[in-house]
């Protein structure tokens, strides 16, 4: 039997079934009420009712019985033409009608509830089906006939009207609102507006279709937040499924969509997936920055810990060894000779270590929008942790985040004890000895862990010369114990750029997966001076350019 479907396959009888169940529960609850009422009570169990005069005299003489003389019964005559009154049956009639209308509902709700549940799994799996099938057809097509076809003219944007315009425009804005909750711990307030958010752009027709993919993501990541995986994971689907009807195969949405199916998947124990989830994300990132780009350079780690974690260590070898080739290509293209792009932009070259330090997050300072982490947990100790403390709980699981420029990995254990919440040994100096760290961080949230973690920047950028902590904050649910849990940075950096001899505040703040690096999510640049970030017009993206008076500019961001 399915227990993930056991609801289903529970309520799944036909309906004549359904009514010949309510029938016997009816006659049951009639029979157990006539025998309640006729069951006799309050007699002397010792007496004892005789007719026979010696019998009597016998038992009289026995020490503890009671005997009891019945006067023999005088017939009564009736008059003539009297009849015998008959019982009263309304209350009984009443009674039984009232038990069957009872059993009636029950069979009604349960029914009802039984078509609800049908629905929803009809829908799930409507659409897991819709996505394996596209799985199956991107990879029968063969690269040589992707060639051969000849590149289609580019189709007219649809006409944007000022409604449309519009609703975008206000989606927007609930979901910046959301973005804000979100990053707050408030996951219902940031589920409400992303709820808003995502009404506003299918209102919108074709204009909405890229912010309605970034809506169904969205509103998952906050369903997901709630420990309601079943109803996050149907909107992850449906951003995949809006994006390959939209003949966006390739689409970033589909990226993000299926990063957050992979937390699902590996949550529920349904593993069979997550290799091929992780890949074709990795494959939607190089496609848009190019292979071994340091998003899918984080993805390849962090599918060597999920390798790593389900016993394929020779893999997992494999694919760490393939994302150490990429991080020294990236270290060795980080710096450009040229200071002006092939498409004639100026290009601003930016150190981490030399023109930002750490900043607290404020309200005037940039709201990014982000991935958080995926960090996979094992019982099993890695072979990189060395050295551990003595234990107080009952029970241990080991992960590691993947951090940095270049990229370390940092160890940690979680101990649950007999209490609510257990406690992390982090390896934040990142020698493999879990006890010179300090105390084990203890949990600073309202669910089972959540707790802020500090780093050395001098760790996770080696460039960085400061005394400056990078800080994250992790996070878990009870029911990730025995899968994974997450992380995101809490670290923003402050700077000046200077640009055509004006100098312009600038932010660098993790956009998209959060791995410190902080060379890959773009810059935010306070570009109308006004002391304030707005995070929709003031930010430029990896790889983007600006273009101020009359001019562009792409900036080069290195550690």
């Amino acid at each position: 039997m399915d227990l993930y479907n056991l609801p289903n396959e529970l309520l799944g009888a036909p309906l004549a079934l359904w009514i010949i169940l309510t029938v016997v529960w009816a006659v049951i609850l009639i029979v157990l009420f006539y025998v309640l009422k006729n069951k006799v009570t309050g007699k002397n169990p010792k007496a004892t009712e005789f007719s026979c005069l010696e019998v009597r005299d016998f038992v009289s003489a026995q020490p503890g019985y009671a005997i009891i003389s019945t006067p023999p019964e005088v017939p009564l005559s009736k008059p003539a033409g009297q009849q015998k009154p008959s019982k009263p049956k309304g209350k009984a009639i009443a009674l039984i009608a009232m038990l069957f209308v009872i059993a009636l509902i029950v069979t009604a709700g349960l029914n009802v509830y039984r078509t609800r549940q049908v629905h929803e799994y009809e829908i799930r799996e409507s659409q897991r089906a819709a996505m394996q099938a596209a799985e199956i057809q991107r990879k029968l097509e063969k690269p040589a006939q992707e060639k051969a076809i000849a590149p289609e003219k580019p189709k007219d944007k649809p006409s944007e009207t000022p409604f449309e315009r519009t609703m975008v425009q206000e989606a927007l804005k609930f979901s910046q609102e959301g973005a804000q909750a979100f990053r707050d711990g408030n996951f219902e307030q940031a589920e409400e507006m992303f709820r808003q958010s995502l009404t506003l752009v299918q209102k919108a027709g074709d204009l909405g279709g890229r912010a309605r993919i970034a809506a169904y993501n969205n509103l998952a990541s906050a369903l997901e937040k709630q420990n309601r995986d079943d109803e996050a994971e149907v909107y992850y689907l449906r951003a995949i499924d809006d994006a390959m009807g939209a003949g966006k195969p390739d689409d970033m949405g589909i990226a993000h969509a299926k990063q957050g199916l992979v937390r699902i998947h590996a949550r529920q124990g349904r593993l069979d997936n997550v290799e091929a989830l992780y890949d074709d994300a990795i494959r939607i990132w190089d496609i848009h920055r190019g292979a071994g780009n340091t998003n899918s350079v984080g993805l390849m780690l962090e599918k060597a810990r999920f390798l790593d974690a389900i016993g394929k260590t020779e893999k997992a070898a494999q694919m760490r060894e393939q994302a150490g080739q990429f991080q020294n290509s990236i270290e060795m293209e980080a710096s450009p000779k040229s200071n002006w792009g092939k498409d004639g932009a100026q290009v601003i070259n930016l150190s981490v270590a030399l023109k930002f330090k750490p900043t607290a997050q404020s309200s005037n300072g940039p709201n990014g929008a982000w991935i958080p982490g995926t960090d996979m947990l094992s019982p099993i100790r890695p072979a990189a942790i060395i050295k551990e403390p003595q234990y107080q709980g009952i029970e241990r699981r080991y992960g590691g985040i993947e951090l940095g420029v270049p990229a370390h990995a940092y160890y940690f254990a979680l101990d649950r004890s007999n209490g609510p919440h257990p406690v992390i040994y982090f390896d934040s100096n990142r020698n493999g000895d879990l006890e010179d760290d300090g105390p084990p961080i203890l949990n600073n949230g309202d669910g089972f862990f959540s707790a802020s973690v500090s780093i050395p920047l001098s760790l996770v950028h080696e460039r960085y010369k400061g005394a400056d902590d990078f800080k994250l904050w992790f996070y878990m649910r009870e029911s990730d114990w025995d899968g994974a849990a997450s992380h995101y940075s809490q670290t923003q950096l402050h700077g000046n750029v200077e640009i055509a001899e004006k100098n312009y505040t600038a932010y660098l703040v993790e956009t998209r997966i959060n791995d410190g690096d902080f060379t890959n999510d773009g810059i935010y640049l306070d570009i109308d001076k006004d002391g304030k970030i707005d995070s929709r017009t003031e930010h430029i993206g990896f790889g983007q350019t600006l273009d101020l008076e009359g001019r562009s500019y792409r900036f080069m961001i290195t550690p």
